[in-house]
């Protein structure tokens, strides 16, 4: 397990948060925690059983090139995400996660969707280009998760009904 920190000053925007980033093996995941360098950044390779019991502000899922149907290499993160308090953001395979977790239907597309793409955000209908690469989508929500932007391809972003967010 890697586990670094960052401690930076205060963000003008949204505060100072202390962040746990769980590293999907994503390409991206240093990246990330540079566009978040206004925050304390705990980057972690897995949840463990320490995460429940520390404060964090947020916790964030990162992507990676694993499929979410392999339950059994991210049954820690599915069991946190259900059972956690502390809002939690998913990227990519994060976004999934929590889709999996509360019984979304998740499909493989034939070919990998990669490049850009316009995604509309529901509340505004407001509509976003946005780059996309994944080859598995979130078809159709639970009674417990809200749509919040879609593309021609399926839900992009997605929030739990009653779970507190940040």
């Amino acid at each position: 397990m890697a586990l670094y920190s960052w401690k930076r000053r205060r963000s003008k925007y949204i505060g100072f948060m202390r962040i746990l980033l769980i590293n999907n093996h994503s390409y991206h995941t240093q990246e990330l925690a540079q566009l978040l360098q206004d925050h304390e950044v705990i980057l972690s390779d897995y949840v463990n059983a320490n995460h429940a019991g520390e404060h964090y502000d947020v916790v964030i899922l990162s992507g990676s090139h694993r499929a979410p149907f392999y339950a059994e290499n991210f049954a820690k993160e599915i069991a946190f995400i259900m059972h956690t308090d502390i809002p939690v953001i998913g990227i990519c395979l994060g976004c999934q996660l929590i889709a999996h977790a509360y019984g979304c239907e998740i499909s493989k597309e034939d070919d990998k969707i990669k490049g850009l793409q316009k995604i509309k955000y529901i509340p505004t209908q407001s509509h976003y280009t946005v780059y996309e690469g994944h080859s598995f989508c979130i078809n159709q929500l639970s009674a417990e998760i809200i749509g919040v932007a879609a593309s021609e391809f399926a839900y992009e972003i997605i929030r739990h009904q009653h779970k507190k967010q940040r």
